[in-house]
């Protein structure tokens, strides 16, 4: 039994893209996240980047901002009671650790 590959109704939602490769050569691809960037693939402080100055140091504070912004990261333990569950032993260890130095630090003036 022959395939259907032959059959136009199986392609109908490939999407094709034509371009040319180093050597001038067209070449296709039936990628469908070919016109999507990949995340993070774009580094910001790049020296062959096509970006200004002054969008650069704007994409910089942008990013400071953000981070600066972005709320503490959660413990194991604080994670299984926002959703109403015991924590793991682990976790409940990470915590009694955290507490305890955190106690050591503030016992030696440096908090």
């Amino acid at each position: 039994m022959a395939g259907n590959t032959g059959i136009d109704e199986v392609h109908t939602n490939i999407t094709k893209h034509t371009g040319t490769d180093k050597q001038g050569a067209t070449t296709t691809t039936n990628d469908p996240a070919f016109d999507k960037g990949k995340p993070n693939s774009h580094a910001l402080n790049d020296p062959k980047d096509q970006r200004s100055l002054e969008k650069r140091a704007e994409a910089e504070k942008e990013a400071e901002k953000r981070e600066a912004e972005a709320p503490p990261p959660m413990t194991g333990a604080e994670i299984a009671r926002s959703k109403g569950r015991e924590p793991s032993k682990g976790a409940r260890i990470d915590e009694e650790i955290a507490k305890e130095e955190e106690e050591e630090l503030r016992r030696k003036g440096k908090i």
